[in-house]
């Protein structure tokens, strides 16, 4: 057994054969050999360890302080972010003029869901428990040369989301919808109940369903005007895509028949209606096609079981269920009419007469038709001019034919909805 030798210690003014130092170098090199892998191995772990911990940081940071600059004068900082939830209920925002002049600005609500409620304090806002509801919460705020103002959001629901922001008053661009909502107070029921008739302005009412949510217009209400392609129009609700569903004023040019008269099939897509809109929209709407949405417009052309009414019958007639559901065949396209549905919503009784909701026309020397099927024959809803509800007029007698439309979402307006002030499409697009 050989035995193991204690290398010599060797102080360097104590060699006098050099040979000793090569062995000494040759030694290191060889530690150095083995150890430098560990080393680099080490390095890479930490700088991945380290670049996964900032980057968590910076995306927390990102996340949880978000600064925008408008014109770099205006600065706007959400101290713990701009979305909240039912988890997360309290963000502070706080707005900067670094400016050598007065500044304006606005702060609106956006991308909400749920429902909840929100109280906003600052120097210049104390808001308290009010519904959160897509749009402006306030506009024109001033804010003085190089100073800052400070808010405090506070939200309080179930099951919620959504996201508060602040803009430059130059850049504000008040879409259709947002327009709608910022200058009417909402409902989250109507005071009369879906197919009972309503005289009274019931104003725009919210209504969740599992398509999203819709905003419409009920009763005697004065401020759902609009001016579009020369033409007077109502407005009937805000579509859950941020659409706006417009019904004309007046019927076509010519009064017409719902289906053709040798007509095999029944459904909108293959009616004499539709050929006339299409034939409108052509003539009188296509140098606005920009401003207008294609759409499911629908026709619930189902037969029920008894197989002599379709399926829009019993459930409107005898349920009294009104929804803004498709619940089965829908035609797309870029021009339409009111489904049953939306009328009743509107003000129409389900049983009787009302002369006093918005879709009432004293000018209308005749019914007109929606595209909602009630009966076998083939018979569709139609809304006589008493404002009554037909289930029993053949689809081939002359009635109005009432254009419906949807202005897409990304569409600026201006105006208060007013028929001496009614919406208008803005200049600046």
């Amino acid at each position: 057994m050989k035995k193991k030798t204690k290398k010599k210690k060797v102080k360097v003014e104590e060699i006098s054969d050099y040979s000793e130092l090569e062995d000494i170098n040759l030694d290191v090199k060889m530690k150095l050999r083995f150890k430098l892998p560990l080393y680099i191995i080490a390095l890479a772990i930490t700088s991945l360890l380290l670049l996964g911990t900032c980057y968590v940081f910076y995306d927390k940071f990102i996340d949880e302080t978000l600064v925008v600059n408008t014109n770099n004068l205006l600065s706007i900082n959400y101290r713990n972010g701009n979305k909240f939830d039912n988890e997360k209920t309290k963000l502070t925002i706080s707005v900067t003029n670094s400016s050598d002049e007065d500044k304006f600005y606005y702060i609106y609500f956006k991308d909400i869901n749920g429902e909840a409620t929100y109280s906003l304090k600052g120097q210049d806002i104390s808001i308290e428990d009010k519904p959160i509801l897509i749009g402006n919460i306030v506009d024109s705020l001033k804010i003085q040369p190089n100073s800052t103002k400070s808010y405090e959001l506070t939200v309080s629901g179930k099951e919620f989301n959504g996201t508060i922001s602040v803009d430059d008053e130059l850049i504000k661009k008040s879409y259709f919808a947002d327009l709608i909502l910022t200058l009417n107070n909402i409902s989250f029921e109507p005071k009369t109940p879906l197919g009972q008739a309503t005289s009274e302005s019931e104003g725009l009412i919210k209504k969740d369903e599992e398509s999203g949510t819709s905003y419409y217009f009920r009763g005697n209400v004065k401020n759902n005007w609009v001016r579009f392609a020369d033409t007077n129009w109502r407005i009937v609700k805000i579509n859950p895509d941020g659409s706006v569903k417009l019904v004309s004023d007046r019927f076509l040019r010519e009064i017409g028949s719902y289906s053709k008269r040798d007509a095999i099939r029944y459904e909108f897509q293959y009616s004499n209606a539709l050929e006339m809109l299409n034939a409108y929209y052509e003539e009188e709407l296509k140098p606005y096609a920009d401003y207008i949405a294609k759409s499911d417009f629908c026709n619930e052309f189902t037969l029920d079981t008894d197989g002599k009414k379709y399926t829009a019958y019993n459930r409107v007639m005898v349920d009294k269920i009104i929804t803004f559901e498709c619940l089965n065949t829908f035609y797309r396209g870029n021009i339409g009419l009111l489904t049953i549905d939306e009328v009743i919503a509107a003000g129409a009784p389900v049983e009787g007469k009302n002369q006093n909701y918005y879709l009432y026309n004293a000018s209308f020397d005749t019914g007109y038709y929606t595209m909602t099927s009630a009966k076998k024959g083939y018979y569709p809803f139609l809304i006589d001019k008493d404002g009554s509800i037909k289930t029993d007029s053949p689809s081939t007698l002359n009635r109005g034919i009432r254009p419906v439309i949807n202005i897409a979402k990304n569409v600026v307006f201006t105006g208060t909805g007013t028929s001496d002030n009614p919406y208008v499409l803005s200049e600046e697009q």
